[in-house]
């Protein structure tokens, strides 16, 4: 037994060692794609019309159903195409410029931003899209790259020295860092300003209402040209190690995922980490494996896909275009699912018209971006069904059908009390009024009346209860 033990921690040794060249080898050529996905709240400032002319007059490019420059729906159905360019409005801008990551102060590494994409969903939410490359090896790509430009609050963008300075304000030196670059004489912009800039006047931005995360949602693929001795140490060598493969090919990626995990960066000196037990919980949980070379991994932030040698060449195409767009609309359903969710208890409650109107959003929300297969193919399938999973989109849908029928069950109640009050009201002005008077015009008048009355109470029953328990709390019955 104890030499079992022996045998099995010196392999772990030397797939450990495995890891660590991995993360040292670079990206082959056109190997990375990071997709960055910031979520806003926006209203056109003009008519449709007028703010698609602003944006082209900007040099957007407007992709429509005719387009012929889009090919991002050429592997997904019909259906999917139809969803976005039917409902919503999609344009782009070509950016191409190669940015400086500076962390802190320090240059750390370099990152070229390619595309920048924006869509216009329904509900006032907008989707904002960085798509980027870089040549650093897979560790800094993970580290600096992705660790770095998920997070949209620390970002500064310094156009005439290409250069996009991340400060963490952890740091008790912050203040001092962001004064040696960020003053009145730079042409220094904050995340939002540059993004903003650039679109214009034609629509105004704000920060979401609901559903609003620091850090943004992001797809990053690598595929990596290795030795044909470390390709066989990583994946076949030991079948001791066979569940450790797929920990091994997305261990670089995901171990910056998380500020809550044990393997972030340390706030002081941004060391590197690794979390075996982490990236195992989430394999088991998100993984996606098609085949041997080509291995992914989702979680809540992020969709991680890395390949090596021939196994999986087209990984980064993949990505850049219907792995994107699985993720883009995944993700906008999370945004519309957290908002309803809200609105359910903050604007619905004892309202009986609001809580069928959300319904009714529910139905129209499944009905237009819910497909069983998004794909002809099996891996776009599998990737939507992962990506699903991770974002807690079925849940957060369940939970939301319960809590309105939750809601309805409760205005129910509420309705029935309310209207037996108001019957009893009129029985008694009823009964009542013929003792006052005999005159059947005043007895028809105050009947009638006492039935308007009756009734615009019954339509504002939510108002009227809530007007009585402020006064019963205000005299401390309640």
């Amino acid at each position: 037994m104890t030499k079992k033990i022996e045998e099995y921690n010196n392999l772990r040794l030397s797939w450990d060692e495995s890891i660590k060249e991995l993360g040292r080898m670079k990206a082959s050529k056109g190997g990375h794609t990071s997709i960055f996905m910031y979520p806003f709240n926006y209203k056109f400032s003009m008519s449709t019309k007028a703010v698609i002319k602003a944006l082209k007059n900007s040099e957007w490019i407007h992709h429509k159903d005719d387009s012929s420059d889009f090919h991002k729906f050429s592997k997904l159905t019909d259906y999917v195409g139809e969803t976005l360019l039917g409902n919503n409005y999609i344009f782009s801008k070509d950016i191409n410029k190669k940015y400086e990551i500076w962390v802190d102060g320090i240059k750390q590494s370099s990152c070229m931003i390619l595309t920048i994409e924006v869509v216009f969903f329904e509900n006032n939410i907008a989707i904002i899209s960085f798509f980027t490359s870089s040549k650093d090896t897979i560790q800094n790509i993970s580290s600096v790259v992705n660790r770095e430009l998920r997070n949209p609050s620390c970002l500064y963008f310094d156009e005439k020295n290409l250069r996009i300075l991340s400060f963490d304000d952890y740091l008790p030196n912050i203040e001092e860092l962001k004064k040696v670059y960020i003053d009145t004489y730079n042409v220094i912009k904050s995340f939002n300003d540059y993004i903003f800039s650039m679109i214009g006047e034609a629509v105004q931005f704000n920060e979401m209402i609901s559903g609003r995360s620091k850090y943004a949602k992001y797809i990053t693929a690598i595929h990596v040209d290795v030795p044909k001795a470390l390709e066989d140490n990583l994946l076949f060598s030991y079948s001791e190690l066979q569940h450790e493969t797929d920990v091994t090919i997305n261990l670089l990626h995901i171990c910056s995922n998380h500020l809550s995990t044990a393997n972030d960066f340390i706030t002081n000196n941004r060391k590197f980490e690794q979390d075996l037990d982490y990236i195992r919980n989430n394999i088991k949980r998100y993984g996606i494996r098609l085949w041997s070379l080509w291995s992914g991994i989702t979680s809540l932030n992020s969709l991680a896909i890395v390949s090596i040698n021939d196994g999986g060449r087209s990984v980064v195409h993949q990505c850049n275009n219907e792995t994107y767009l699985i993720f883009l609309i995944n993700f906008y359903i999370k945004l519309r699912l957290q908002y309803l969710d809200k609105i359910i208890i903050d604007d619905s409650f004892m309202q009986q018209n609001r809580a069928r109107n959300n319904l009714e959003n529910l139905f129209i929300l499944k009905a237009k971006y819910f497909s069983e297969e998004v794909a002809d193919s099996f891996q776009p399938v599998i990737i939507d069904k992962k990506v699903k999973m991770a974002l807690g989109i079925d849940l957060l849908m369940k939970d939301i059908e319960d809590n309105i029928v939750k809601t309805n069950e409760i205005i129910k109640d509420n309705n029935s009390a309310v209207i037996a009050i108001i019957v009893t009201i009129y029985i008694g002005l009823s009964e009542l009024i013929p003792y006052l008077t005999d005159s059947i015009k005043i007895k028809t008048l105050v009947i009638g009346s006492a039935s308007i009355v009756a009734f615009l109470l019954w339509k504002k029953r939510n108002i009227v209860g809530q007007k009585m328990d402020a006064i019963l709390r205000r005299i401390g019955v309640i």
